[in-house]
């Protein structure tokens, strides 16, 4: 399964970065809003199913869905030739960028963190106030409804400023929603609390919900710069590929890094402390994405020098040239 969703979501960017050109990044975060409403959905018509015919009932139901989506895909999506058809390097190779390397540090590290939620905070929840199956999926809901809904306004705002700080806003958003999730021990002297509150944990997942999509939306910027750095002799199809793979590898590595890595963290500093370095995590990945501003700007600069140079030097030459 695991196999299948990464190929697919793969293809699926890189098609809509082939099709859809500038507005690449809005349809991006359509696609992400409807995973959040899938998230949603999920629980609730599989359990429907379940309830009807068990629990064979759901797969079933869901493999006729994607034998008739893999038919419809196959008959619906456009055909491109192209001059070279397969990449001229693996995606881990744009990491040898600045920008490819940022770019795979914030994805992993927000999937890392928002997958170690998933895994633990349902019993963080149910050892510190007793929460049922319900009140879990309310929170859940909570976040998924902020992310849907947000996810759009950022990719816009992406698209319109392009160098708008919005990764960097993204990822402050980021950090103080974990910090409050523990909270983490400097919020609780800070405050004078002994333990969580119920109203922050709903506070987090509206915090974390928003700023989500920000974090993501201009990543896909990122690893589009680092593919322009190496100046690879790709064309539009297997470019759009090596950026979408750089990102879903990303995911992935964050995705089992959490519940893995994140879980080690646990048994060491414990629950609340765990989120409070996911904070300072994110605090250094909000100076390295400053750093890579710094540089990139001076990149350009440099590269405009030295154009206007070139442009002078050619209006200098004599028209005519004396034996």
């Amino acid at each position: 399964m695991g196999f299948g969703m990464n190929a697919s979501y793969t293809a699926m960017m890189a098609l809509i970065f082939q099709e859809f050109g500038n507005r690449s990044v809005t349809v991006i975060s359509m696609s992400e809003a409807l995973i959040a409403v899938g998230t949603m959905l999920g629980p609730v018509m599989g359990g429907g199913l379940y309830s009807v015919g068990g629990y064979v009932m759901p797969f079933i139901v869901l493999s006729v869905i994607q034998v008739l989506l893999t038919i419809g895909c196959y008959v619906s999506l456009p055909s491109h030739e192209v001059e070279r058809p397969a990449a001229s390097v693996p995606p881990i190779y744009l990491l040898l960028s600045f920008s490819g390397f940022v770019c795979f540090l914030v994805v992993a590290g927000t999937y890392m963190f928002n997958s170690f939620t998933i895994a633990f905070l349902p019993t963080f929840l149910n050892e510190q106030f007793d929460f049922n199956a319900l009140n879990i999926a309310v929170c859940g809901l909570v976040g998924s409804l902020s992310y849907s809904i947000l996810s759009p306004m950022w990719a816009y705002g992406t698209e319109k400023w392009p160098n708008a700080l919005i990764l960097e806003l993204g990822l402050s958003g980021l950090a103080i929603a974990y910090a409050l999730l523990g909270p983490t021990t400097i919020i609780k002297h800070l405050f004078g609390w002994s333990k969580q509150r119920v109203w922050l944990i709903y506070v987090h997942e509206i915090i974390a919900g928003c700023f989500f999509g920000a974090t993501l939306m201009q990543t896909f910027q990122l690893s589009e710069n680092g593919f322009t750095d190496l100046q690879l002799p790709d064309s539009d199809i297997t470019k759009y590929g090596l950026i979408s793979g750089l990102w879903n590898m990303a995911f992935a590595v964050g995705d089992i890094a959490g519940p893995s890595l994140g879980g080690l963290m646990m048994s060491k500093f414990g629950f609340e402390d765990t989120l409070g370095i996911f904070s300072i995590i994110l605090i250094v990945l909000i100076l390295l994405s400053f750093l890579l501003r710094i540089v990139r700007g001076h990149r350009i600069r440099k590269e405009e020098r030295r154009r206007v140079s070139a442009n002078v030097d050619e209006e200098r030459k004599p028209l005519l040239v004396t034996q």
